[in-house]
């Protein structure tokens, strides 16, 4: 795909150094002056025909007028559950462009709308800059035939080179072993990964139906149960119970139909509430705290018998974000979490410039960190 501005910017360096003013340039081309200033300015590209007069005028290859002049962007993806976010780079990483749209896991929104919001991110960031490569890290994808479905679909719509893997392998590269890393993820969803000399290794992480705990969701989930069960006679009131239906706005079982409809992510957004609630005292938040966060110390247990995973983890998805429940995990497993000092977009980047044979320098981070706004 062509870049408009670079093709401008090219278009007017080799005019000015012919010291020749747009308006001559228009007349040897028989078009308007209006058509030139509208390429230099990357508002619009010349037809073959024009582009092919211009490299004659120039004395220059056609693949030159129309190249970049030597810089290359690329894409970088992270997304889960609740949200995507994209970045245009370039390979000093310079961030050149970025946004963030909603959730782009195909097990929630189905693979249809996962390609959907992919594609819409990259075509805002391209309408600067053109991509020579992508690497998409997103939550779910190692369902199925969900990698090989979105790489084809890019690959297919964009004509560069395009790799799907993991979220999970966003948050691994933050590390300062690429190669050899483990990493512990609670957001909405929750799971643990190593990776040995690149080799993937996934604890946990099956989805909301076979899952136990760990995650957001299942906090959220708990806490609805548990509120639901007050509703039932089954339990006493709690505190929990009461800042749950607050949120919810009136009695649960009337807004029950509205946390289906919403779904997952929604449950999830119930997490907060009990940390909350555990703060003000409240047992039963305790107990749901305590229940999930020995879950995902199982899993690094797990990890570090089986795989001899490192006793120092990277830490990432928002509700890590929450110390109590960080602390937690680490007491249960007796093991070190670390909250990475940059967005897990940043380790998409390291990805994209491994896979193409471009190595991560320590300006590479600097200008990412200036950059990323």
């Amino acid at each position: 795909m062509l870049d408009p501005i670079c093709v401008g910017k090219n278009i007017r360096k080799h005019r000015e150094k012919l010291n020749i003013t747009q308006q001559e340039l228009s007349q040897m081309l028989f078009v308007s002056f209006q058509a030139v200033s509208a390429w230099e300015r990357g508002l619009s590209l010349p037809d073959l025909e024009n582009a092919a007069k211009l490299s004659e005028i120039f004395g220059i290859k056609l693949d030159t007028l129309l190249s970049d002049s030597g810089k290359s962007y690329y894409i970088a993806i992270d997304g889960g559950g609740t949200k995507t976010e994209f970045i245009l780079f370039d390979k000093n990483g310079t961030v050149i462009n970025r946004t963030t749209l909603s959730g782009s896991n195909p097990n929630d929104i189905s693979i249809d709308n996962s390609i959907s919001v992919l594609q819409n991110g990259i075509d805002e960031l391209i309408s600067i800059h053109s991509a020579k490569a992508i690497f998409a890290g997103i939550a779910g994808v190692t369902t199925g035939d969900h990698i090989h479905d979105l790489q084809n679909a890019l690959g297919d719509r964009y004509g560069i080179r395009v790799n799907v893997d993991t979220d999970a392998v966003n948050v691994l590269c933050l590390g300062s072993d690429l190669a050899n890393s483990a990493s512990v993820i609670c957001g909405t969803g929750s799971c643990l990964f190593i990776r040995n000399n690149y080799k993937l290794t996934r604890l946990g992480g099956w989805g909301y139906l076979f899952d136990r705990g760990g995650s957001s969701y299942d906090i959220g989930n708990d806490a609805i149960r548990h509120t639901l069960a007050v509703y039932d006679g089954l339990e006493a009131p709690t505190i929990l119970s009461q800042k749950i239906e607050e949120k919810l706005g009136g009695n649960i079982w009337k807004n029950l139909s509205a946390i289906y409809q919403k779904g997952r992510p929604y449950i999830a957004s119930f997490a907060p509430t009990v940390v909350e609630c555990e703060s003000l005292g409240d047992k039963t938040a305790a107990h749901i705290l305590d229940e999930n966060a020995r879950h995902l110390a199982a899993l690094i247990k797990s990890a570090v018998d089986r795989y001899n995973a490192p006793r120092e983890f990277i830490a990432a998805g928002g509700f890590f974000n929450n110390v109590t429940f960080k602390k937690r995990v680490e007491d249960f497993s007796n093991t070190k979490l670390t909250s990475p000092d940059m967005p897990p977009v940043y380790g998409a980047a390291v990805e994209c410039m491994r896979l193409n044979g471009i190595g991560v320098t320590d300006e590479f981070k600097t200008n990412f960190k200036e950059s990323y706004r």
